[in-house]
């Protein structure tokens, strides 16, 4: 090869070095891998947070019933108990802030309505909210009965406890709550 030819060739030129951007298809593949386990796991905590007034009611009622059973708590007080742990769930747990101040009609219209959500038996629901409403206001309610009717008491609280925990955990969680 003549000489001149080869003085007219330029030298060896190195490629650019590759940019950053656009990245390369396993960059792609792990930021979608890490945006889904983000959306799954702000769903999965949010869910948990939204059911912790309904665990915390099952609790308490589970605990509720242990004491009735134990013949720790009398029908009327186990009564009470269920009643401001159920208005408890309803107005912090929910966020029906309006049945605070609710009692009597209000109250058992509130409370019956609630139940009908979750519950399968408009029977149960009549038995649940006479319990819970107007015997525990009537003047004889909380004299010394008969055992007879202490014990028929007793099972209708017990029902009624196995009544309310299956329909608290058929509930769904509360809409728009963290």
């Amino acid at each position: 090869m003549p000489p001149e030819v080869l003085s007219e060739l330029r030298g060896l030129h190195l490629p650019e070095a590759p940019g950053w951007w656009p990245p390369a298809p396993g960059w792609w593949l792990l930021l979608i891998i890490i945006l889904v386990a983000f959306a799954v796991h702000r769903h999965f905590s949010r869910r948990k947070r939204s059911m912790r007034p309904l665990r915390e009611a099952l609790g308490s009622l589970e605990a509720c019933n242990n004491s009735l059973s134990r013949e720790a708590l009398t029908p009327m007080l186990y009564l009470d108990q269920v009643n401001a742990l159920l208005k408890r769930l309803l107005i912090h747990g929910y966020g029906k802030r309006e049945l605070a101040h609710l009692s009597s009609d209000g109250w058992i219209r509130a409370l019956d309505q609630f139940l009908r959500q979750s519950s399968q038996s408009s029977t149960e629901v009549r038995l649940e909210t006479t319990l819970l409403g107007e015997f525990r206001y009537r003047p004889d309610s909380h004299r010394e009965t008969s055992t007879d009717l202490q014990d028929d008491l007793k099972i209708a609280c017990q029902q009624l406890g196995d009544g309310l925990k299956a329909a608290m955990q058929r509930l769904a969680p509360p809409e728009g709550r963290p």
